[in-house]
C-alpha cells in the first residue's frame, strides 16, 4: 500500500489516465515493490528479537521461526539486486531515488531507528522519494513543492501514530519493542501527532488552493479540503483516543468512516482532474 504513493505526482498532475504515464508509473511502483521488500526481509531479520515480544509482529516468518535469519538475508540481497537493475530501465533519476531509498533504509535498521525522532524522519524521507521517483519516471514536471510537502506531514502523521499507539498499548514493554519509544511519553507523542496533523492540514490547504501546477481555476480545488481535514480528524481521534495507529492498513479496512472519507475526497479529485478538467482561459 505504501508503494500506491508511486502514483501521486501522476495523478495530481491529471496524467495518469494515459497509457504511456500509467506503464511508466506502474512499472515505477513494482521496481518500489520489489526494494521495499528487500528493506522488510532485512529488517525482519534484524528485527526477530524484539519482535517475538509484540502480540502481532511475533507472527512474522523470522520472528516466528519459519524463515532462517539467513534466508531472508539472502532473499533482501536479491530483491535489491533485481530492483536496482530493473531502474536501468527507467530515468536515471529513479535509479537514485531507489539507491537513496535502500541506503537510508539499511542505516535505518543498523540501528538509525533507535534514535527517537531519527526514526520516524526516515520513514517520511522513505515515503518522499517514491513520490519523487513516481514524478521521474512518468515525466511529471509541473510538480508542485507542497506535494511533497504534503507527503513528507503525512507520513510524519501516520509514522508517531504508529509510536504513539504502540507506547499505549504496550506501556513498560515498548522499549523492548522499539528501541526509541525509551525516549518518549505519550504526552510527547500525543504533541507529535497533533502538530503533524495540523500541519498536513495546513500546507494540504495551502496546495489545494494556491499551487500554480493545479488544473484545475480557484478556488475549484479547495471542495477537497473538507473531505481532507475529516480524514485526518477521524484518524487523529483513532490514534489519541482508541490507539488504533498501531496498523493504519487494519483500520483502514475495518473503519467505515475512513473508507468512505477517502472515497469522497479521491471521488472530488477524479472529478477535476479527470471529469471535468480545466482547459485554462
Amino acid at each position: 500500500m505504501k508503494n500506491l504513493f508511486v502514483l501521486i505526482a501522476p495523478f495530481y498532475d491529471g496524467t495518469l489516465g494515459q497509457w504511456p504515464v500509467l506503464q511508466e508509473a506502474l512499472t515505477t511502483g513494482g521496481i518500489f515493490c520489489l526494494a521495499s521488500s528487500a528493506v522488510y526481509a532485512f529488517n525482519d531479520a534484524m528485527d526477530a528479537e524484539a519482535d517475538r515480544s509484540h502480540p502481532t509482529k511475533r507472527l512474522r516468518p523470522v520472528a516466528a521461526g519459519a524463515v532462517t535469519r539467513p534466508a531472508a538475508m539472502a532473499l533482501a540481497l536479491a530483491l535489491a539486486a533485481v530492483a536496482l537493475g530493473l531502474c536501468l530501465l527507467m530515468d536515471p533519476m529513479v535509479l537514485l531515488a531507489v539507491a537513496v531509498y535502500l541506503v537510508l533504509n539499511l542505516g535505518y535498521s543498523l540501528g538509525l531507528k533507535r534514535i527517537a525522532g531519527l526514526d520516524v524522519g526516515l520513514v517520511s524521507l522513505g515515503f518522499v522519494l517514491r513520490v519523487w521517483a513516481g514524478a521521474e519516471g512518468t515525466g511529471v514536471r509541473n510538480f508542485s513543492i507542497w506535494l511533497h510537502a504534503c507527503t513528507f506531514l503525512f507520513a510524519l502523521f501516520i509514522s508517531v501514530g504508529k509510536r504513539h499507539s504502540e507506547l499505549g498499548q504496550l506501556g513498560t514493554h515498548a522499549a523492548a519493542h522499539r528501541a526509541s519509544l525509551g525516549a518518549l511519553t505519550l504526552r510527547t507523542t500525543a504533541s507529535l501527532v497533533w502538530g503533524s496533523g495540523l500541519g498536513l492540514g495546513l500546507v494540504y490547504a495551502w496546495y489545494a488552493l494556491f499551487a500554480d501546477t493545479i488544473l484545475v481555476p480557484y478556488p475549484m480545488m479547495g471542495l477537497t479540503i473538507p473531505a481532507a481535514w475529516f480524514l485526518i480528524g477521524y484518524y487523529m481521534r483513532r490514534v489519541l483516543v482508541h490507539l488504533d495507529g498501531d496498523s493504519p492498513e487494519t483500520m483502514l479496512f475495518q473503519r467505515r468512516p475512513l473508507q468512505w472519507g477517502l472515497v469522497t475526497y479521491f471521488g472530488l479529485v477524479t472529478l477535476l482532474l479527470y471529469v471535468f478538467p480545466w482547459q485554462g482561459p
